[in-house]
């Protein structure tokens, strides 16, 4: 009896795992390209934008593989399924991201008091810092669009002196890994204290600017925040989430007092 030749693997099979890998490389390039290389922030999300698309196709082609595999009974499920699975790791943050999206309110900015919201320092050290970059004037509507998600964002009240605060807000602000680029101290009773400070997102090292005010009061220190990001009109949250940081932070260094 005459044999027939085996099935041959469908081209879809490798084609998964060799476009999850190439996305895998371009989203680990643009992660130290932007990074330490100094190319544009833009030009980063440029080229994680391409690693997520080659993500896509390799799922894509992993899906035509099983449906060929199914139908001619061929050889190369197992390498389909490295393909899925390589895509899956690929495109896990950016589908975190998505889902955050739809979650959250459009916005890149957060405050604990919109009615009067700390203001950025406009000194050289600051200006210098930030490469001359100022933040806008505070976006009220994107407080009402996003008023569910930030309403435990309340000012922060400390009963020590201002003085005393102002040293603990310096310390928690290093300890969250913020880089302190500016700072006035509060002088007298009713003087107001101010400390500007930039926070860096984890793998591509976003900037968002923060700044945080110092009000004296009798016996009583408040302290209020304004965080703003440099990149993108969404956030994802990252604003919030430095306020809520700090707040538990300095409340933990007052209370170790």
């Amino acid at each position: 009896m005459r044999r027939l030749p085996p099935e041959p693997m469908p081209i879809f099979a490798p084609a998964s795992r060799r476009l999850a890998w190439a996305g895998i490389g371009l989203a680990i390039l643009s992660i130290i390209a932007t990074r330490f290389g100094g190319i544009p922030f833009n030009n980063g999300l440029f080229l994680m934008g391409a690693a997520i698309l080659l993500g896509v196709l390799a799922v894509a082609c992993a899906m035509l593989a099983f449906a060929s595999i199914w139908r001619t009974g061929a050889p190369g499920a197992a390498v389909a399924v490295r393909g899925l699975m390589l895509a899956g790791l690929l495109l896990a943050w950016p589908a975190w991201l998505a889902v955050a999206a739809v979650r959250l309110p459009i916005t890149n900015e957060a405050t604990t008091d919109p009615a009067d919201p700390p203001s950025f320092s406009r000194s050289r050290a600051a200006l210098d810092a930030r490469q001359g970059h100022v933040p806008p004037e505070f976006d009220r509507q994107s407080l009402i669009e996003g008023a569910d998600s930030e309403l435990d964002l309340r000012t922060v009240v400390i009963e020590q002196s201002a003085e005393e605060v102002m040293l603990l807000a310096q310390r928690a602000a290093t300890n969250l890994g913020w880089q302190v680029i500016d700072s006035a101290s509060p002088l007298g009773r009713t003087a107001v204290g101010r400390i500007d400070a930039v926070a860096r997102s984890l793998l591509f090292r976003f900037p968002d600017d923060i700044t945080i005010r110092l009000r004296a009061g009798v016996g009583e220190t408040r302290i209020d925040l304004r965080s703003a990001s440099r990149v993108g009109r969404h956030d994802f949250g990252a604003n919030a989430r430095h306020i809520r940081d700090f707040a538990r932070e300095i409340e933990a260094l007052a209370n170790a007092r």
